[in-house]
């Protein structure tokens, strides 16, 4: 699920540290860009003060330019933290 793909990662992360979870995205073939570009296939947004996750919570930069990308046609994911970290149990089993 990750081979091939692009990921960004917003927020606090609550289960690992952001480094940790990037080398994750590398070791099982996947891409981290500089930025949140129309190339990117993933957005992850911590968990800790989430948009996804609280009506209340700010929305950064990056989550507002994958949004403002889509709105014009990008097909860029925005995922919680809980679903980048099912993904990256998928890997293992398959």
């Amino acid at each position: 699920m990750i081979s091939g793909k692009s990921f960004a990662f917003t927020g606090d992360l609550s289960t690992m540290s952001r480094k940790r979870a990037q080398e994750e995205v590398l070791r099982k073939g996947g891409s981290i860009p500089s930025s949140v570009t129309r190339e990117l296939d993933y957005l992850v947004v911590g968990n800790l003060d989430s948009p996804l996750l609280s009506k209340k919570a700010k929305k950064g930069k990056k989550f507002l330019k994958a949004e403002e990308l889509n709105l014009r046609g990008e097909t860029i994911k925005i995922i919680t933290e809980g679903q980048f970290i099912d993904m990256l149990e998928t890997d293992l089993e398959e």
